[in-house]
């Protein structure tokens, strides 16, 4: 007698385990992070101010420089990892740019390039900001923005570099090489270490501007994006729109600041040849008797200039 057994017994319902508990801080911060979406509700989604978020109750000063510090520290990260990005472009720039045919003159060509990096440098510099560079030995904007003073700051740190002809900087760079002896591929390898070095002071010159970058990005990136992928790529393009606002953030940025440097060199390249033949011309001069005679009688042919001193004009412009 009796109800089946084994396999005809009916199965207990297993009993299912309860979800964990919340902490009480998880509890503190959903209810916060509830009030404060009811409060953003009332703006129709659009962030509020602080002030706005202060007089409701919803921001907490040192909560909130917490989170801004933290999130220059991610800021910084990404400003190394950026231009690293760019230091190898330029590096591969250097290597697939046209250069003089000619053996005379090409580590000299090099040597120029190396003394300005501006040709490196449009990329940082905002479209609307070029009209504001003043043409001198300064390269200074006019204007009071932070956007501008940092662009200043680039501009006059790549146009200035010390890597110049007949300075004592090449001994520097080539301790163990006579400046006669200095090929193609030494002026190459040139443009990559001032390159490096430059790419230390455009660290410097943005992460002091992070600060500022860190308060525009605040809530709109942990905030108003759902998913942390969405959040990672929009924190990742805020701070490339930030160095680079020149350049998209696609798949293609990389390559198109490639190919920018090697637009500028081969400009460049025209211009050059062309100051090389007037040196080279000159070095010929004078061409009458009498003119060599007087400029001897006179003493000045020593103080004829017989280093090649090429001028760099880059337009910061898309050309």
């Amino acid at each position: 007698m009796g109800g089946p057994k084994d396999d005809w017994s009916p199965t207990r319902p297993q009993k299912k385990s309860p979800p964990p508990r919340k902490t009480a801080h998880e509890i503190k911060k959903e209810a916060a992070w509830k009030r404060k979406m009811r409060f953003i509700d009332q703006y129709n989604w659009k962030p509020p101010t602080d002030e706005e978020l202060r007089k409701a109750g919803l921001l907490n000063d040192a909560d909130k420089s917490k989170r801004l510090k933290a999130l220059q520290e991610r800021i910084d990260l990404q400003i190394q990892v950026y231009l690293t990005q760019w230091k190898n472009e330029v590096d591969s720039a250097i290597d697939q740019a046209p250069a003089p045919q000619e053996s005379k003159g090409r580590f000299e060509f090099y040597l120029a390039l190396a003394g300005n990096l501006l040709w490196a440098a449009t990329a940082f510099i905002g479209p609307g900001l070029v009209g504001k560079i003043v043409t001198g030995s300064t390269g200074l904007l006019m204007g009071e923005k932070a956007t501008e003073k940092v662009t200043a700051r680039i501009v006059q740190t790549m146009s200035v570099t010390g890597a110049t002809a007949g300075s004592n900087t090449l001994g520097e760079f080539f301790p163990n090489k006579s400046t006669s002896s200095l090929t193609a591929e030494d002026g190459k390898d040139l443009v990559r270490t001032v390159a490096g070095l430059e790419m230390t002071e455009l660290m410097d010159i943005y992460r002091e501007a992070s600060i500022q970058w860190a308060k525009d990005m605040d809530d709109v990136i942990f905030e108003f994006v759902g998913k942390d992928a969405d959040r990672l790529r929009l924190f990742e393009q805020k701070v490339w729109e930030h160095m680079f606002p020149r350049i998209p953030f696609d798949h293609h940025r990389l390559n198109e600041i490639r190919e920018r440097c090697k637009k500028k060199v081969a400009l460049f390249l025209i211009d050059f040849r062309a100051q090389w033949n007037k040196f080279q011309q000159d070095l010929m001069a004078p061409g009458s008797v009498n003119t060599a005679y007087a400029l001897y009688a006179m003493g000045t042919l020593a103080l004829r200039e017989t280093t090649f001193k090429p001028k760099m004009n880059i337009s910061l412009a898309d050309d």
